[in-house]
């Protein structure tokens, strides 16, 4: 996992460099985070991981660019889901029952490659697409992420977000409460990094 976003944030500061691998070091800050947004059909909930919680605040990782595409190695990420928050105790809950997580304790995230799209003259901002794959019990699943990322004060901010089905993993919404309150298959994931990153 913090590969993954070492990836998405070090492609925004080298976006100029390219040719063979290339090392760079990247220090997380506290402030990321990755949140879940879900629903039923009498609420919203909203699962995070705090940035405090991430696989390791400091490491390296090499790259290679060629032109405006960026790929990766050894660039899994594994997220421990039994250190999501909620204030909604029952989503929670309900979430760690739904994954499987005494039997599938860790999110994999795999990033595959990024492409950017060309920056605006004289903007300290750069967006693109993030090919990864996710695995949640077991299943892999391909997906491309847009994403967003700036360059301020020395660090580097960026965001992603995608919308998924849970079906996708071969999961089945739950219905609670004899059929009363069903939560929906969607989930939107929400990735957002600070980090100073230094070739």
């Amino acid at each position: 996992m913090k590969r993954l976003f070492a990836v998405i944030f070090f492609v925004l500061s080298v976006f100029t460099i390219s040719g063979a691998q290339t090392q760079a070091r990247l220090e997380l800050d506290n402030s990321s985070s990755l949140t879940i947004f879900g629903s039923t059909n009498i609420s919203k909930f909203k699962l995070v991981l705090p940035g405090d919680k991430f696989p390791g605040k400091s490491f390296s990782f090499t790259y290679q660019q060629n032109q405006n595409k960026i790929s990766l190695c050894q660039n899994r990420l594994a997220l421990e889901v039994n250190n999501f928050t909620s204030n909604n105790r029952i989503a929670l809950n309900g979430f760690l029952k739904l994954i499987k997580s005494k039997t599938y304790p860790v999110l994999d995230i795999q990033l595959n490659n990024l492409e950017i799209i060309s920056p605006v003259p004289g903007s300290n901002s750069i967006n693109g697409k993030a090919f990864l794959n996710v695995t949640i019990t077991g299943v892999t699943k391909q997906y491309q992420i847009p994403f967003s990322s700036r360059l301020e004060n020395g660090m580097q901010y960026a965001d992603g977000k995608m919308r998924i089905s849970i079906r996708d993993f071969g999961l089945i919404p739950p219905v609670e409460m004899m059929g009363m309150v069903k939560t929906s298959e969607w989930i939107e994931i929400n990735l957002h990094i600070v980090a100073r990153i230094s070739l």
